[in-house]
Formats: structure tokens, sequence, C-alpha cells
């Protein structure tokens, strides 16, 4: 006596939805792959980088705790990803039972490493938060009444065996052991005030305050600003050491050019306006700064356009090239000769337009003509029809159809 016997029927799959689902799986897993190792090649290079730039964090970090917070960041940030990513992976292929402690340990590791780079972050940027007061220190020259002044900018460049570079190029920083050189100056042209040029020099420096900023600007040393007749040569590096270390610190060269005079620049190693700045939540850089706001630095939109080898003179309006720029003609007359030939293309389109315009109505006109000339063709049929025949040698002389319909007409009547 016992139960029925039940039939248990095999599962059967079909093969095609077997296929589909394992493509779907490959394509998943190739998605993913691709994912990950996207992330950790990206995880792996910003630690490369980091550690490359080892060179620059003596001159920016200062204090124990900032350099503890920019190493526990650096290690849990970016390195524990990594290593939890190819940990996971691995786990993956031995078919290793998922672990809950291991992944909350990551976890949270990863959030100490987060608030280790908040913490760095709001330090440094305390560090970075004021800007000194700038002082104007005025340069006295030995000919200031020359009629032409040739300016001479002179950019530093260390031994090739002491050189080791950041990732900024035109030798902006150079590196002796515990200092580096950086060429942080800008030169502005704006009229003097009198008849004679002048020359003044003004620091600026970010710090934790105000009076922390003054003091690193007042620590500039930049070498003296000499005259030789004609020529003033400009120093444009000054010495940044691990001890001072850097805030943006900056020096702003200002020379004074009276009306009618000339002045020209010129420099030995390229572009003279090279600048290394470390931007601050979004904080402008020195460039952004409004000169109005110390004593009327200068009063003209065109201060900092210049250009190198070329002879300026100050006129009321601001600066003007006494030789006429050749490439700038050339695009004049360029985009002279191009708005000619705009026009010519214009004119040309709009005959053709006309010309179309004209043979339209040239060709309905035609065919108004010849529907006319149908329509009497067929009134002169039936006209003829509705003629009576004439009888003997009776004949009818019809020149033109407009005379026979007219005889019609009178016959009829």
């Amino acid at each position: 006596h016992g139960a029925d016997p039940v039939m248990v029927t095999p599962n059967r799959h079909s093969t095609l939805g077997d296929f589909i689902i394992l493509i779907l799986k490959i394509f998943g897993y190739l998605i993913l792959g691709s994912i990950l190792i996207g992330i950790v090649a990206g995880l792996f290079t910003a630690g490369v980088a980091l550690f490359s730039l080892s060179p620059l964090k003596d001159y920016v970090i200062g204090g124990y705790w900032q350099n503890i917070y920019a190493l526990v960041a650096v290690i849990l940030l970016i390195w524990l990803p990594v290593v939890g990513i190819i940990i996971w992976i691995i786990r993956r292929l031995i078919k290793a039972k998922s672990s809950k402690a291991l992944r909350i340990s990551f976890i949270s590791l990863w959030l100490v490493g987060l608030i280790a780079g908040g913490l760095f972050l709001a330090t440094l940027y305390r560090d970075f938060k004021f800007v000194n007061d700038p002082i104007p220190q005025q340069i006295t020259l030995t000919n200031a009444k020359t009629e032409k002044l040739n300016v001479y900018l002179d950019k530093k460049a260390s031994p090739y065996r002491f050189r080791r570079r950041w990732f900024v190029d035109d030798d902006m920083s150079i590196f002796f052991g515990d200092s580096t050189e950086l060429n942080n100056t800008r030169l502005i042209l704006r009229p003097s005030k009198s008849d004679s040029f002048s020359v003044s020099v003004m620091k600026f420096s970010n710090g934790n305050s105000i009076q922390d900023a003054n003091q690193r600007a007042s620590a500039i040393e930049l070498d003296p600003i000499v005259q030789q007749g004609e020529q003033l040569n400009i120093p444009c590096s000054f010495n940044i050491n691990k001890t001072t270390k850097f805030r943006n610190q900056f020096v702003l060269v200002t020379i004074g050019v009276p009306i009618g005079r000339k002045i020209e620049m010129h420099t030995n190693r390229g572009g003279y306006n090279n600048r290394f700045y470390l931007s601050m939540m979004g904080d402008g850089d020195w460039d952004d700064f409004n000169p109005e706001d110390f004593d009327g630095l200068y009063d003209y939109g065109d201060a900092l356009n210049w250009d190198f080898d070329r002879e300026y003179i100050m006129t009321k309006n601001g600066l003007e090239a006494t030789h006429p720029d050749l490439d700038a003609s050339k695009d004049r007359i360029k985009s002279a000769e191009e708005i000619i030939q705009e026009q010519q293309d214009k004119i040309k389109a709009e005959k053709e337009r006309i010309e179309k315009s004209l043979q339209e109505d040239k060709d309905k006109l035609q065919k108004q003509i010849e529907q006319h000339q149908k329509e009497l063709e067929e009134q002169l049929q039936r006209a003829k029809k509705a003629l009576p025949e004439t009888t003997g040698n009776a004949s009818i002389d019809i020149k033109t159809p407009v005379m026979w319909i007219g005889k019609t007409l009178l016959r009829l009547s």
C-alpha cells in the first residue's frame, strides 16, 4: 500500500537560450573586467605620479600632522583600492566564500583615508588662505631720462648635473638640493606720471595669516635690478627653500614709461610669463588681482599686452608698436580679401537667382501665349463649323482669322 508512483520529468533546457545566456555572461564579464582594469590602472598611475612628485612635497607640505595626513590619504585612498580589487579578483578565481569582515575592514580603512585627505586639504588651504599687503619698492635708475629703454629679462638656468624638473617646463622651477629657484616674476608697463622712466617692485605671497604672508613676501630675495646706459637688467628668479616653503611667492615688476619714449623687451630663455601657482578652492592666479587696488598700479588694459624683441612707444592711449606687425597686416589683408570674396560670392549668387527668376517668368509667359493661341485656334474651328455652306462659285476671301470672324458675325445678324 504506498503512495502512487510520481513521474519525474527531466529538465529540458533550450539550446538557444543557454547560448544567449552564455554570450551575455561573457559580455558582462568583459565589461566588468575592463572597468576594474581601468580603475586599477588609473589608481596605479596616480600613485606613481604622486610618488614622482615627492620633491615637491618638501617645498609645500609643512608640519608633522600635515605629512601624516598626506601619507595616510595616499595609502588608503589610492593604494588600498588597488590591493582590494586584486584580492577580490583572486578570491573570485579560486571561488572563495565572501568575507563580511574583510569587506567591512576595507571600507573602514578607505573612509579613514577619506577623512585624512579632507584634513590634509583643510590644513593646506589654511596655509594658502591669506594674501600679504604688497608695498611698492621704488628702484633708482641711473639714466631715467633716456629716450629708449632696452629691458633684458634674465631667467636663470641650473647646470644640467643638478637639474631635477617637475611636470612644469620652460625652466619655471630649478632644483638645487634643499632649495629651488622659481621664475615667478611678471612685468607690466604703464604710463609714467613724469618725464622719466620709473621702476617699482611688488612682492606677493600667501600665508596662514596676513602677518605670515607679509613675512614670506618680505623674505623673497630678488637680485638687484641694474641699469647700464639704455639697458635695464631685470632678474626673473628667486630662491625658495624647504624651510620657508612655497606659498605662491610672486614678484611683480612695474615699469613706468613716459609719453613719447620708447621701450623694447628681450629675454634670454623663452617666455617670461611662466609661473608656478597652486590654486586653492577655485581662487585665481595672480593675474586676477586688481592692480587699481594698489595705488593706481596702471591705468590701461594693455599693460600686459606686449611682445618680445619689438619696439613700442608710449602714447596717451597706451603702448603702440613703432613698426607695423607684418603678420597682423597679412591677417588684415587676408581678412579683407575674404570679405571681398564673400561679397563677390553674394553678388554672383544674387545674379544667378535673378537670371533663374527671369527664365522662370519667361517660360511661364511662353506657356500662357501658347495656351491663348491654342484657345483661339479652337474658337476658329468652332466658328467654321457654325458657318453655312455657300453655293455656286461664291467664295469667301479670308485673309486673316479676324476678318473671317467679322464676316461670319455680319452674315449671322
